[in-house]
């Protein structure tokens, strides 16, 4: 996995977001799932194979964060939240 840059680690440190020691700071299972969404949004997060390819297809941080949101969204107007 890829390190913080140091310009990301300075932003999402005075976010309150992660430490010192770049490790997400959260009290909530919401909040690391949204504070570890954008400290690590270009990162890989799931993989799965595909038989076609012979390798890997891989998930962002950040397309996992939008399609929960997405699913929030659609719970909230179903009333179930």
């Amino acid at each position: 996995s890829m390190p913080l840059t140091p310009e990301e680690s300075a932003k999402f440190q005075s976010l309150g977001y992660i430490d010192d020691n770049n490790l997400l700071i959260f009290d909530t299972l919401h909040d690391m799932q949204v504070r570890a969404t954008r400290v690590f949004e270009k990162r890989e997060l799931f993989g799965t194979y595909s038989q076609s390819l012979k390798d890997f297809e891989w998930m962002t941080f950040g397309t996992f964060g939008e399609r929960v949101d997405r699913t929030r969204g659609v719970l909230k107007d179903l009333g179930t939240l």
